[in-house]
């Protein structure tokens, strides 16, 4: 039996009463569910600082709300404006930096 996804166009409570073939007039209590909206973006304060010949790295942070965050990803621009994907990185909120360059963070939520 497969499932279906059921998308409401409004944002309120739902209920829904299941009762079994033959059960008469049994009292059933309904099941509550709630409808909210989606979050589609995500606030975040990125802190970092510049890297140094001393210690050689920056440590970069991410400030947001990490409950509503499924993911992040983290990508680096070289001065030639290659890009990179830092795979290694991803699902952290601070990383250590060391490439001169430009990072970029990117968080997302599940829908």
């Amino acid at each position: 039996m497969g499932s279906t996804i059921f998308f409401p166009a409004y944002l309120c409570e739902f209920s829904l009463v299941v009762q079994l073939i033959g059960s008469g007039f049994c009292p059933v209590s309904p099941i509550i569910s709630y409808n909210t909206a989606p979050i589609l973006t995500v606030p975040m304060k990125p802190t970092v600082n510049k890297i140094c010949p001393e210690p050689g790295f920056s440590i970069s942070v991410i400030n947001t709300n990490a409950t509503v965050v499924n993911l992040t990803e983290w990508i680096f621009f070289d001065l030639n404006n290659n890009r990179r994907d830092l795979t290694e990185f991803d699902g952290l909120f601070e990383i250590k930096l060391s490439g001169e360059g430009t990072y970029e963070a990117r968080a997302f939520n599940k829908l």
